[in-house]
């Protein structure tokens, strides 16, 4: 049998360090202040006026006791920890995915900065406000696939969303059937947890299969929640430079400039289908926290049990210590004897 000794905040260490040096310091030199006090203290006799005497051996070991005090309290700080636990947890909650369009109309800067870049800064508060659901990340223009696997790994999850951007599909347009379809197979097959989508996009379908797939998820009991994000009266999709500036904006066969136009009509009738939501974005008024209450309120099912190995802690035996030092401490007395007075 292994025993594992461990401490949680073993930085405290480097704290320890410092207080042992600067307390040894402090320890020495009041020692030889104290021979030098006392070597004046004989000469003049002062000794003789005085109705005790001064054990000055009682007063370094009680300084001792004191500075062992305080390092044995900064080594419960640390909290030593010997031995393990494991233990069983269930959790309750949803199981949610959450499509981004990177397609280049998503480079549109009707929403500052752009479409995508807000659409990641919201995703991400979303993530802090999730707490035992679990999230999926799938990224989509003309093909889809999982960006994030479905998680309740919230760190992970908002590392592998700061790597979402515009190159991160190969594949140029929209097809909002296929970020539906490998959403759909980003859930769990067996699960029985409820299971949502937020698809997030300016709803421009290239294809025209998304009503099929939307209503082939409503048979599997998925809802999807649609963001449109743009304008009503849309916008250019700007052409940038490698370091970022302004070129020109993308144009037709005819040289026109191309807007990017939100199509409610179609994210509409995709949350409606699948009993979901939807959700216009437009600058500065939009946000996926009203989404999230609507998803909350979803039936929450016991999801997976984890192992959860706990660390048992052993600072209750440093604070033992910590008291029999102050109890010998005050047992110790620097005024060793009393003189008899004549």
């Amino acid at each position: 049998m292994i025993i594992i000794f461990r401490f949680e905040d073993p930085w405290i260490w480097i704290i320890l360090a410092i207080f042992v040096l600067l307390n040894s310091g402090f320890v020495v030199l009041t020692f030889y202040q104290r021979r030098r006090v006392q070597r004046y203290w004989n000469q003049v006799n002062f000794g003789s006026f005085l109705p005790f005497e001064i054990s000055h051996r009682n007063y370094f070991i009680k300084m001792i006791l004191l500075s062992l005090v305080g390092a044995v309290i900064l080594i419960c700080l640390t909290r030593p920890q010997m031995g393990e636990q494991t233990l069983k947890a269930k959790r309750k909650g949803l199981d949610i995915v959450v499509a981004i369009d990177t397609s280049l109309s998503m480079m549109a800067q009707d929403i500052y900065p752009t479409r995508l870049q807000k659409a990641k800064q919201e995703v991400a508060l979303l993530i802090k406000k999730m707490k035992e659901d679990r999230m999926a990340l799938v990224v989509f223009a003309g093909k889809a696939f999982v960006q994030c696997p479905l998680t309740s790994d919230r760190s992970m999850t908002k590392m592998l969303l700061s790597l979402v951007d515009f190159e991160s599909v190969s594949m140029k347009g929209t097809s909002l059937s296929e970020a539906i379809d490998i959403s759909c197979k980003a859930f769990d097959k067996d699960s029985n947890v409820s299971k949502a989508i937020i698809l997030i996009t300016d709803g421009e379908d290239h294809e025209g299969l998304a009503i099929k797939k939307a209503e082939w998820a409503a048979k599997k009991n998925i809802r999807i929640y649609t963001v449109g994000l743009g304008k009503e009266a849309g916008s250019p999709i700007p052409i940038l430079d490698s370091s970022g500036n302004l070129i020109s904006y993308k144009k037709d066969d005819n040289g026109s400039v191309v807007m990017s136009k939100v199509d409610d009509n179609i994210l509409k009738k995709i949350s409606k289908i699948t009993k979901g939501a939807f959700l216009r974005g437009t600058e500065g008024s939009w946000s996926l926290k009203s989404i999230y209450e609507k998803i909350s309120q979803l039936e929450k099912k016991d999801m997976e049990s984890r192992l959860v190995i706990t660390h048992e802690d052993r600072y209750q035996y440093c604070l033992w210590i910590v008291f029999i030092l102050l109890f010998l401490e005050s047992i110790i007395l620097v005024r060793r004897k009393t003189r008899e007075k004549i």
